[in-house]
Formats: structure tokens, C-alpha cells, sequence
């Protein structure tokens, strides 16, 4: 049987001149521990990412992907990030896995 799909939503938690702060909650809704998971946030042209916590960041052009360690079924990771963009307040997308972020 396959594992249930993880699901996440984002949110952005701050506002700030020159960029914001966002937030993605990771929910892994089945019975299994999932050893591993990969968060992947798009931002737009020149955004940068700056402090990150609750997860391992690497950013490859507009794309930065967000990796951590066993997530136990029935449990959550909060992912926290700033960015440094100010011409947009969130990013242009993000996916837990293959599965869209929904906003929160």
C-alpha cells in the first residue's frame, strides 16, 4: 500500500519593505513515519532567500527547495523562511512532493 500523500499549506506570516516571511506547514496525514520529505518553493525573478528554519534550504535560481528528517504519521513540520523581494508578498508556488500548497 502506498504511503498517503503529504499535504502542506503556506502562508505568509510577515510583510516587510523589502521582502516577507513565509510559512509552509507539512502534515503527514497517514499512519507511517515518512523518512524523509522535500518542500519546493518557486519565487519570483531576483527573490532571495535569507533565514530559514525548521528544514534544510538549498536555492537553485528562482527555486528553493526545503528538505527534512522522519516526519511520524499523524504529525506536522512548521517551515519558516525569510525572503528578500519587494516587489511580491508570497511566492509564485510551492509543493509538498507533487501535491500544490493550498494557502492556510
Amino acid at each position: 500500500m502506498a504511503a498517503a500523500p503529504l499535504s502542506a499549506t503556506y502562508e505568509t506570516v510577515n510583510d516587510r519593505v523589502f521582502g516577507y516571511r513565509g510559512q509552509v506547514v507539512l502534515r503527514n496525514p497517514g499512519p507511517s513515519p515518512r523518512p524523509v520529505w522535500t518542500v519546493t518553493v518557486t519565487l519570483h525573478d531576483g527573490a532571495i532567500v535569507g533565514s530559514v528554519s525548521g528544514a534544510e534550504a538549498k536555492q537553485d535560481g528562482t527555486v528553493v527547495t526545503f528538505t527534512g528528517g522522519a516526519l511520524p504519521g499523524g504529525e506536522s513540520a512548521t517551515i519558516r523562511f525569510d525572503v528578500r523581494d519587494p516587489a511580491h508578498d508570497a511566492p509564485a508556488a510551492c509543493t509538498a512532493g507533487d501535491t500544490p500548497c493550498t494557502p492556510a
